[in-house]
């Protein structure tokens, strides 16, 4: 995990595309979609979108949220802040730092951060491995670094939920492989996954992003058009 200072560094880097989220004199939350100017010390200067009367008017400490991507995890990532002043030339909000970062989640669509054992089966035959990420389209899983494996290959793959008495059984397609000094990771997207697999995955997932939601660990991101 990200300390959050890295993490901050990685969501607010100049040039950055970015989901701004205001709400208008009626209480309805208005999106826009620009980039971070630079973040520097305490304040973020991010683009402000022209011709707009809500943006033209909006007053210093008003509450504006920022969505910004991880691209090392692709995330997203929800960020409060409050509006300092604008700039003109060129135009921009300056915007306070964020005091934490919110993991987001869409609305038909949630992926989780997991721990679980994970088993799959190589040219040397079964391999361990430990599944960090599960959506309900697939899972990356750290490995073991001495193993070669080949993008666009498929693997029996064999994975325990918490709750459920037997291993979930299944073949996935090798999408990406990640390879950095003594660490590899793998991501897989399902191919052969029966319904009853299929169920296991998304109730456990929508248990796991209920529990987060109450914890106040993540919250629901809408995307704008």
């Amino acid at each position: 995990m990200m300390d959050e200072d890295s993490l901050a560094l990685n969501l607010i880097q100049s040039g950055k595309n970015v989901q701004v989220e205001i709400l208008n004199e009626n209480g309805k939350k208005k999106i826009y979609r620009t980039s971070v100017w630079n973040f520097e010390g305490e304040q973020i200067k991010v683009l402000r979108p022209q011709n707009d009367q809500l943006l033209n008017n909006i007053q210093p400490g008003a509450k504006i949220t920022l969505i910004c991507r991880n691209d090392n995890n692709s995330y997203d990532y929800v960020l409060n802040t409050a509006l300092i002043t604008m700039e003109t030339e060129p135009p921009l909000f300056i915007l306070s730092k964020p005091a934490d970062f919110k993991l987001g989640v869409g609305r038909h669509f949630f992926r989780c951060e997991v721990n679980l054992p994970f088993q799959f089966f190589a040219k040397t035959g079964k391999c361990q491995g430990t599944a960090i990420d599960l959506s309900v389209n697939g899972l990356f899983a750290v490995i073991d670094p001495q193993l070669n494996l080949d993008t666009g290959a498929t693997t029996t793959c064999q994975m325990a939920l918490p709750g459920y008495s037997k291993p979930l059984l299944f073949v996935a397609k090798i999408m990406r492989i990640l390879k950095k000094d003594n660490f590899q990771g793998m991501g897989l997207s399902f191919q052969q996954l029966d319904k009853s697999s299929q169920d296991q995955i998304t109730k456990y997932l929508f248990q796991r992003q209920r529990a987060m939601m109450n914890q106040g660990q993540i919250c629901i991101v809408k995307s704008g058009n």
